[in-house]
């Protein structure tokens, strides 16, 4: 723990107010997560429609993560990030009024446009400071942000039925108003949330490297830089955002529909996934201290596999919550280390650039994926979708392995940099 609070003092002076905004951020995250699909289903709409939701929402993220990037590089990430929060705030507010599909589609995009790629806007902060502690910083407010997933996602399964009650006032009246009034509060969360972080307005992530053409690369210079080091690890991210946008969207529904937890159960179950990882997350640091951090990734996730085929065969509800569990919180813990990997890939001025089409990378996945598996789900069951997905894990690890497993951070060694050590 010593070392994880020297990681935070060994940080920027605007590091605290940061983590307010990321924690702000993931709550609201944690009560949608939970409780829109099933927002749309006391609408009366089935998988379909929340799959069509989803893919709107990343199409949006899609289409503007590489003008948010460049943005980014060019304002700085502590503008865009109080900008975004202000903005998803509107975005919460108006998915909880929309009631047919049309603005349950029109509103999926408007938040699409804006969550993905304000989550990556975070990633280039949280590169400044002390590089030693960069795996601390970073474990850290993952960890964080998970924290407040799960009191979110606790939320979302148990403030629906607890505000129903008193929600006659609301457009949906009794059926659907605590919702409403859930996504109501989610909303108003984010702008004092940006009032706390304002100091970061004044924050570039390049320190300087407005000035340095040689930092502010475009699409293809960074694509090919280094042995083409950058473009590597986005190819690895395609076949994860492939996958997981064929089954992640609809794990609520699954626990719901396939194993017949009660709202409140799933929303526990989402809470527990999520404490778990945040202890997971620390994993990763200990991990790249005895096999590097690269083989750390590889690990983590390897280990996950198992437990999302079990999700595909299991018939008990005990099992598939294990599993749902376990899953989540391995493929996830490695999440931190993958982060730095990639801004250490990257140069200091197109950090969010770099950032910005792993987020094009996920829209990807999640506007294709959601669309094929809500139909899929709907005509033949979760089996066919999660063994697809596994399948597309898989893949993306063997890549990984190919270009980075001989690669060492800066911390780990003194032999060459990560660009002379790539395969």
């Amino acid at each position: 723990m010593s070392g994880i609070l020297q990681s935070i003092r060994q940080g920027p002076p605007w590091l605290p107010r940061l983590l307010v905004a990321v924690a702000a951020f993931n709550l609201s995250f944690g009560i949608l997560w939970v409780a829109y699909n099933l927002y749309l289903k006391a609408l009366g709409y089935g998988e379909e429609l929340a799959g069509y939701a989803t893919a709107a929402s990343s199409i949006a993220a899609l289409i503007f993560a590489l003008p948010i990037g460049k943005l980014t590089d060019k304002w700085g990430a502590g503008p865009v990030l109080l900008v975004g929060l202000y903005l998803m705030s509107v975005g919460i507010l108006l998915r909880g009024v929309a009631m047919v599909p049309l603005t349950v589609l029109a509103t999926a995009f408007f938040s699409g446009a804006l969550f993905e790629p304000l989550r990556h806007v975070v990633d280039p902060l949280l590169a400044l400071g002390e590089e030693k502690s960069a795996n601390r910083r970073f474990a850290f407010t993952f960890a964080l942000g998970s924290t407040f997933t799960a009191l979110g996602t606790w939320l979302g399964g148990h403030l629906p039925e607890i505000l129903s009650p008193h929600t006659s006032w609301l457009p949906g009246g009794l059926e659907v108003g605590g919702y409403q009034a859930t996504f109501l509060l989610a909303g108003l969360v984010l702008p004092l949330a940006a009032w706390i972080a304002s100091p970061l307005m004044d924050v570039h992530h390049g320190q300087g490297a407005r000035s340095q053409k040689e930092n502010r690369l475009g699409l293809r210079q960074l694509l090919s830089r280094d042995n083409w080091a950058v473009g590597k690890y986005w190819l690895t991210m395609l076949p994860i955002g492939l996958g997981a946008g064929l089954s992640v969207p609809f794990m609520n529904l699954y626990l719901r529909n396939i194993h017949n937890l009660t709202d409140a159960s799933v929303g526990n179950a989402f809470s527990i996934q999520q404490i778990v990882l945040v202890f997971a997350f620390f994993l990763g640091p200990w991990i790249a201290n005895k096999i590097r951090a690269t083989r750390g990734i590889v690990l983590l996730e390897v280990l996950s596999l198992p437990f999302l085929v079990t999700l595909a065969f299991t018939t008990s509800p005990l099992w598939a919550v294990v599993a749902f569990i376990a899953r989540g919180a391995l493929m996830n813990a490695s999440m931190p280390l993958g982060t730095r990997l990639l801004m250490t890939l990257s140069p200091p001025g197109s950090r969010g650039l770099s950032s910005a089409v792993v987020g094009m990378i996920w829209g990807l996945g999640f506007a294709v994926g959601p669309a094929l598996g809500g139909g899929w789900i709907e005509k033949s069951g979760y089996v066919g979708p999660f063994l697809l997905t596994a399948s597309l894990y898989l893949i993306s690890l063997i890549l990984f392995c190919l270009f980075f497993w001989n690669l060492k951070m800066a911390e780990e060694s003194e032999l060459p940099s990560p660009s002379e050590t790539i395969r």
